[in-house]
């Protein structure tokens, strides 16, 4: 049942690119939500303790912000729902096409 219920890996980086802080919360309970969605985006994208594996996530995730509507969409749609390209694997689909 919990599986049915798991976010994406877009609502998860979505859900840390907008946190904001809450009244009432202390900036120590901030930083651990952050720290907390900013670990399930990452274990969504299954990228381990690997230096190198988070710097590709980020680098295609930019990538992603620089493409085209039309080339993203093609992209995506390549993609397996929660799967998450490297910045190496994405420019070879775009450059594949």
């Amino acid at each position: 049942m919990l599986f049915e219920f798991r976010l994406t890996t877009e609502q998860y980086i979505e859900r840390f690119l907008n946190a904001k802080h809450k009244l009432d919360e202390t900036f120590t309970l901030l930083c651990s939500r952050l720290h907390n969605l900013f670990s399930y985006y990452l274990t969504s994208c299954k990228v381990g303790k690997d230096f190198d594996e988070l710097v590709s996530l980020m680098v295609a995730d930019r990538l992603k912000e620089e493409m085209p509507a039309a080339c993203l969409k093609h992209v995506l749609g390549m993609v397996t729902s929660g799967d998450c390209l490297s910045s190496d694997k994405l420019v070879e689909e775009v450059l594949h096409d």
